[in-house]
């Protein structure tokens, strides 16, 4: 997912429990961070420095991310299957998950 502050990073995050941040130019690995389980979403706080993980096993849940120091904000447990799909409304204040577990959650924790 593309850094909304800084054109040339580039955020990954997958099932082997890594967020990478990469330079899009030079294709440089800038900082790997390991969590203690799979990562499913990831997407950006355009409001705040921040970085919205989902994350699974054996809790399914919402992780906030300082982008300036990679400190955990935040973990908000919200779903008893994987997150299997997650976006914002049209104007990025309010954050929606759905899970396996036919749950759909609108969060406010984005606010202007």
């Amino acid at each position: 997912s593309c850094c909304p502050w800084y054109n040339k990073l580039f955020a990954s995050a997958g099932l082997d429990k890594y967020l990478r941040i990469w330079d899009f130019k030079t294709a440089m690995l800038l900082k790997e961070i390991k969590f203690n389980t799979p990562l499913y979403t990831l997407n950006w706080n355009t409001y705040r420095y921040e970085i919205l993980l989902t994350l699974g096993q054996p809790e399914y849940f919402l992780s906030i991310i300082n982008f300036s120091n990679f400190k955990k904000v935040s973990d908000l447990i919200c779903h008893s299957s994987p997150i299997l799909y997650t976006t914002f409304n049209y104007d990025k204040t309010i954050f929606l998950t759905a899970g396996g577990d036919d749950k759909v959650v609108f969060w406010n924790i984005f606010g202007k």
